[in-house]
């Protein structure tokens, strides 16, 4: 791991900003393959300084470290979730049928929303498989609407403002990155908070356990002795 430094507000707009030109380059020399690990890395990283309020000193290493480690899920899952969205959108358009167009729209909203969830997600949680993966972003998405609604807004007025004012792309996608860094980082941290405590917690009845298998063994070599 890079050696860290303290960060303030001013360091983390511009390590994120640095952070979205590497997600630009990388989108663009993977030729798109590669904007979920991307998207995901950058999300790792910010998670991390929001944490422990220190930025790694190379950026860029952390970058393609984190890169690498949310491979193949960051890759298969956003465009398993983007097919659903898209043929559920498309879809839409070729029946007017009701009692079709209702499944369709919650298929396509619930594709979005978990859609939002999985880069963060996999930035910070270790899942079993793609499918232990799926079945908790789509419950985050669902219980957790004071997160889901503000990220679902933050994802609208990125798009409305790339859209409005293309030319400086670069501002709406860093306070994009900052804010939704923010706001999935407090609902995470819950979730983390837990497993350290469980993780502790059973590391603590382990030692427990071999301690007093241990012993017994003692009081067999003192009565050797």
């Amino acid at each position: 791991m890079s050696e860290e430094r303290s960060i303030s507000v001013l360091d983390l707009i511009l390590d994120t900003f640095i952070l979205s030109v590497i997600w630009f380059l990388a989108t663009i020399f993977t030729l798109g393959i590669g904007i979920g690990p991307a998207t995901s890395a950058v999300y790792k990283v910010l998670f991390r300084t929001m944490r422990y309020e220190k930025s790694p000193d190379s950026l860029f290493e952390q970058f393609k470290e984190d890169f690498k480690s949310t491979l193949p899920n960051s890759i298969f899952m956003p465009l398993i979730l983007l097919v659903l969205l898209g043929g559920a959108l498309y879809l839409t358009t070729r029946t007017e049928d009701i009692s079709l167009l209702i499944p369709l729209y919650v298929v396509a909203f619930e594709s979005l929303i978990v859609l939002l969830y999985v880069f963060p997600a996999l930035a910070v949680f270790k899942f079993e498989n793609m499918k232990h993966a799926f079945k908790t972003t789509l419950l985050m998405a669902n219980f957790h609407a004071l997160t889901t609604f503000p990220a679902l807004g933050l994802l609208v007025a990125l798009v409305a403002a790339v859209y409005f004012v293309p030319y400086i792309w670069i501002v709406p996608l860093v306070a994009y990155f900052i804010l939704s860094a923010k706001v999935f980082h407090k609902r995470f941290m819950v979730y983390v908070r837990r497993i350290e405590r469980a993780d502790a917690e059973e590391e603590r009845q382990a030692l427990e356990e071999k301690e007093t298998q241990e012993e017994p063994k003692d009081r067999d070599t003192n009565s050797t002795e």
